[in-house]
């Protein structure tokens, strides 16, 4: 009966056996197949901090363009002010001038008219 039981026990012991190995069998495709997730994320993770960086890098390029052309516009705004500055002073001077001509040409008629009134002559 001893041996019965030994063999019974035995049978038992060696079915654990099996399914336990078959367990460590699953755990290790289950474990597989995580590290294989693990390395695809990792993969997809560099990929998008490749991209990011690129985008980062596109950012930057474009921000100091765009200080740049920031800086030019100012410098045209404020060259412009100053031209439209000095057609306004230089607009202002022809229109003294032009007013001079006119008295000038009164002061001229009044002399020519007096030199050619002027019994004296």
């Amino acid at each position: 009966m001893a041996n019965q039981q030994q063999e019974i026990e035995l049978k038992s012991l060696s079915e654990r056996i099996q399914e336990l190995e078959a367990t460590k069998s699953t755990l290790k495709s289950d474990l597989q197949k995580e590290q294989t997730g693990k390395e695809t994320c990792n993969t997809n993770l560099q990929a998008h901090i490749h991209k990011y960086e690129e985008l980062q890098q596109k950012y930057t390029t474009l921000a100091e363009a765009s200080a740049k052309q920031d800086a030019q516009l100012k410098d045209h705004s404020t060259r412009l002010e100053d031209c439209t500055l000095q057609q306004d002073e230089s607009q202002n001077t022809l229109t003294d001038a032009r007013k001079t001509v006119v008295v000038l040409r009164r002061r001229e008629n009044e002399l020519l008219s007096k030199m050619y009134d002027s019994p004296h002559r």
